[in-house]
């Protein structure tokens, strides 16, 4: 009998979360047997790598990392499977996925999929497609404006954003 090697390509990215690096990640598939391409979302080419042709897609990441492949994808004919890393893992709970990669890459079954629409949005910006929701308004303009790079202060952040008052 004549194994088929599934060919999947990873996306990860090493810096959300904290349950599982690269090295845990790769390990899993290849138990598994999945033939492994890496992409890094913080230092690889990511739309150059997914117009290349793969059997599965993996997402690895928090729901940022998700929608920013997600949104991307030229062929959406392609299977997504998501190993939730982030800190809110709102997209894969609200998908029903949960587990160590070890668990999830052990269920990943071709014959098991089910549809995720991605919406699009258009204003006098252009458009933009997104995943798990959509703002306008000033709570967007919040949100924006949040300094990113201390992601783990939370709320505070939006502490900081100045303020419009009548006064």
């Amino acid at each position: 009998m004549l194994l088929v090697t599934m060919r999947a390509t990873l996306f990860h990215n090493p810096s959300a979360g904290h349950k599982a690096d690269k090295d845990d990640i790769l390990a899993a598939m290849k138990l598994a047997d999945f033939d492994i391409r890496y992409v890094s979302v913080k230092q690889d080419d990511v739309e150059k790598t997914l117009e290349k042709k793969t059997d599965l897609i993996v997402v690895a990441g928090g729901d940022g990392t998700i929608t920013e492949i997600l949104t991307k994808l030229p062929d959406r004919s392609t299977p997504v499977a998501v190993l939730p890393l982030g800190t809110a893992n709102n997209i894969a709970r609200s998908l029903g996925v949960a587990g160590t990669p070890q668990e999830l890459v052990e269920t990943w079954k071709l014959d098991n999929v089910r549809p995720l629409d991605v919406g699009m949005v258009k204003g006098s910006w252009g458009s933009s497609r997104f995943v798990e929701g959509f703002g306008v308004g000033l709570f967007a303009e919040f949100l924006r404006a949040a300094d990113k790079r201390e992601k783990g202060k939370g709320a505070d952040n939006l502490r900081k954003v100045p303020c419009w008052s009548d006064g």
